[in-house]
């Protein structure tokens, strides 16, 4: 009886472990490939890449010294935070909030609502996945390349207006 409860609690641990590595799945994929960059990094560049790092986190405490005060010592020493800050920082770089308007906007306009829906654009058959590119315009005329520039970006918004709202049918229903 011993042997089987010590099985079954081996078990659920193992199901545990297992659920939190296909819930951190995409999480653990990027602290991945940032370990394989830094190594690859530290190879090439040696002690300069150390002296880089070390600058980049001085500077980023630096930045947030107020908001810093805020966490807890566990979320420092937690790698899955660190790869979370890092995605974060290289989110927000690649996608700033006038790029991610204008995927939001190439989406969800009317005119292409049913080509998203299908996966491929109903006029040309092309796949919808060129919503994310910056360079890439509808064979349709609903939307051209996206403008870079976010000054440039807020003066079209200004002449060409966009609102985007989020609806929920349901609770909306229930009110």
């Amino acid at each position: 009886m011993k042997r089987l409860m010590i099985k079954l609690k081996a078990l659920k641990i193992v199901t545990t472990a297992v659920d939190w590595f296909v819930t951190n799945k995409r999480m653990l994929i990027f602290i991945g490939l940032v370990t394989m960059a830094i190594v690859g990094m530290v190879s090439v560049f040696g002690r300069l890449f150390y002296f880089s790092v070390c600058m980049y986190v001085a500077w980023y405490v630096w930045k947030h010294r107020e908001s810093l005060g805020d966490t807890r010592f566990i979320d420092w020493i937690n790698p899955v935070k660190w790869a979370s800050v890092l995605w974060a920082t290289f989110a927000v770089e690649m996608y700033p909030f006038h790029i991610v308007e204008q995927m939001i906007t190439r989406m969800f306009d009317k005119e292409c609502r049913k080509c998203m829906e299908n996966g491929s654009c109903l006029h040309c058959g092309c796949d919808m996945s060129k919503v994310y590119t910056p360079w890439d315009w509808c064979t349709k005329g609903n939307w051209g390349a996206m403008i870079e520039s976010e000054k440039e970006y807020r003066e079209m918004r200004e002449e060409f207006p966009v609102e985007i709202s989020v609806r929920y049918p349901r609770e909306e229903a229930n009110k």
